[in-house]
């Protein structure tokens, strides 16, 4: 790996563990709780990041949040996890 890509990997570690860190103080909202056509609000199972989605949104509840995903498409989110 060169130097360029280690710093890069190292960064974005660091950075999700700054992300779990913060969001793990987050008070988590209950969906059921909120009024018709609230925003449905879901949580990055890697990191706990709120993932807000509209009340109509099409698609099956996302897992990870943008960042997660790119980490794990590079292949480092098992490590971040590690961390």
């Amino acid at each position: 790996m060169t130097k360029i890509g280690t710093s890069m990997h190292d960064a974005a570690v660091r950075q999700f563990v700054e992300r779990r860190t913060a969001c793990a103080s987050i008070v988590r909202v209950r969906n059921e709780t909120l009024p018709a056509g609230s925003a449905m609000m879901f949580y990055c199972t890697a990191c706990g990041f709120p993932i807000i989605m509209p009340e109509h949104y099409f698609l099956h509840q996302t897992r990870l949040c943008f960042e997660c995903v790119e980490l794990e498409e590079r292949g480092w989110l098992e490590e971040a996890i590690a961390q």
